[in-house]
């Protein structure tokens, strides 16, 4: 039983090394945060070290405009940033990046567009209580609602 043990705790300890996330990474690069995107002068977009044009930011900006806003996305309560991803057919990290430094966040961007929607419901249907409006938006309840209204009130 006792080798039966070592043996096992031996095949684990090969497992985390083998299986370990960041076993192809020098320590000076684990330092290194990931950067910022930002556009070079030739119409590149850097993004988590890889690069994307300018054209196929712009592309993916679209598409993410397609599903959240064309789509109503945003109506959904449990909408996720990979939700977005797999919709728009784009990777998450190119389409988070681009929420976060274009559209001022997913979470942000998400929210301010169930705000507008409360607001648009409530001058559609006049004989709409305001709960109804926030549970039409995808908001989960009145304190969320309420929440996040002056959180981005504080914001901008």
């Amino acid at each position: 039983a006792l080798v039966q043990l070592v043996l096992s705790a031996m095949s684990a300890w090969m497992l985390i090394l083998a299986l370990h996330p960041h076993r192809h990474r020098t320590v000076q690069e684990e330092q290194v945060q990931a950067p910022s995107p930002d556009a070079d002068t030739d119409g590149h977009v850097t993004v988590y070290n890889r690069t994307l044009t300018e054209s196929m930011a712009l592309s993916i900006l679209s598409a993410i405009s397609e599903v959240v806003l064309e789509q109503k996305a945003y109506l959904d309560p449990h909408l996720t940033l990979q939700d977005v991803a797999d919709r728009t057919g784009y990777n998450r990290t190119y389409v988070a990046s681009l929420f976060k430094t274009e559209l001022g966040g997913f979470f942000n961007y998400i929210n301010t567009q169930r705000l507008a929607y409360v607001e648009s419901y409530r001058r559609d249907h006049p004989e709409a209580s305001l709960s109804e409006a926030i549970a039409e938006a995808g908001f989960s309840s009145r304190t969320t609602y309420y929440s996040i209204k002056s959180r981005l009130k504080e914001e901008a």
